[in-house]
């Protein structure tokens, strides 16, 4: 099984998941959101309608099981299906939202939270860092969207079951890694743990 890191734009997902896997030798997984959809012809910065938001996140988290299922493993990944929840579910309101749309946001949901349990032995959710360094590549400034995906991805890993969930909260690049670490040092265990008591039975 794998490690993944989860939160919203602008938290340093991925500069963190290349440090865990130089640090701890495991191959780092890029998820390459903007390629993926550039597949479909959506831009992931754009504005866009509810309809084509879920054919974005869609078609995102079935690639990312069909790239991580082949994937060596184990492996760091700089993001999980937890965040094609939050940004899913960051757009939905009660009035943009038909029932039918609204049906398939929930088996979406469903299918995001079963492939993020059947891929990672843990999960790191990781905050949003203070500075911004915003370009045409990258989403704009939005405090508040940001939270709100942050309590997205959070609200979703309590459904995860089995999977290790961790929180960094720490802005530090250092501490961040060394949490990390300590952290897939604890996952780990934990299995090892389990696969000798089995064992033993």
């Amino acid at each position: 099984m794998s490690f993944g890191l989860s939160g919203c734009h602008n938290s340093g997902k991925t500069t963190l998941a290349k440090a865990i896997a130089d640090a701890a030798g495991i191959p780092f997984f890029e998820t390459k959101t903007s390629e993926l959809l550039a597949e479909i012809g959506i831009s992931g910065v754009g504005v866009l309608d509810m309809e084509s938001r879920f054919l974005a996140q869609d078609h995102l988290l079935n690639r990312f099981w069909e790239i991580s299922q082949a994937h060596a493993r184990p492996f760091i990944s700089d993001r999980t299906p937890l965040d094609y929840i939050g940004y899913m579910l960051a757009e939905v309101t009660m009035h943009n939202t038909s029932a039918e749309l609204g049906a398939r946001v929930d088996a979406f949901v469903e299918r995001a939270i079963n492939a993020a349990a059947n891929t990672f032995m843990g999960i790191i959710i990781v905050d949003r860092l203070p500075g911004y360094d915003a370009d045409l590549k990258r989403p704009p400034v939005n405090l508040a969207y940001q939270l709100e995906h942050q309590l997205l991805v959070r609200g979703a890993s309590a459904r995860l079951g089995n999977t290790d969930v961790f929180h960094i909260h720490t802005t530090s690049a250092s501490e961040r890694l060394d949490y990390a670490l300590a952290a897939i040092n604890e996952s780990t265990m934990g299995m090892e743990k389990l696969r000798v008591q089995a064992r033993h039975h």
